[in-house]
């Protein structure tokens, strides 16, 4: 089960994209605020100016930070899980509470920069 994109324009989710998947949006004449979201993770907010016939190519991905979290979690697991099998229960907790705080600090302090949004080139 993948999750979608929801794609904000000037605070109001105007399309979700599936991963790989390409839509072009209008907007109204003006100055707006376009932003990315997946989940409770977001993308930087890029500002961009529309005119009459303009078109803009925006690409969104994930950055390293969403690797970095991967990789966390699966390292916290793995210690842990070697901490219950090698020691008594007792010690989990000093094992599992540093590695659940190495986990929780990127999504809930960083979690506006876990997407990238970038203007492209046709």
């Amino acid at each position: 089960m993948l999750r979608n994109y929801k794609i904000i324009v000037d605070g109001k989710v105007i399309e979700e994209l599936a991963n790989g998947e390409t839509r072009e949006i209008s907007v109204e004449k003006g100055i707006h605020k376009i932003k990315a979201k997946i989940d409770w993770c977001s993308s930087n907010t890029m500002k961009i100016s529309s005119e009459d016939g303009d078109e803009l190519n925006i690409h969104v991905s994930s950055s390293t930070l969403s690797n970095w979290i991967t990789i966390a979690l699966l390292t916290s697991l793995s210690i842990t899980e070697f901490m219950y099998s090698t020691f008594s229960a007792g010690y989990n907790q000093f094992v599992l509470i540093p590695c659940s705080l190495f986990l929780i600090y990127p999504l809930w302090l960083l979690r506006d920069k876990y997407l990238i949004i970038k203007a492209c080139p046709f």
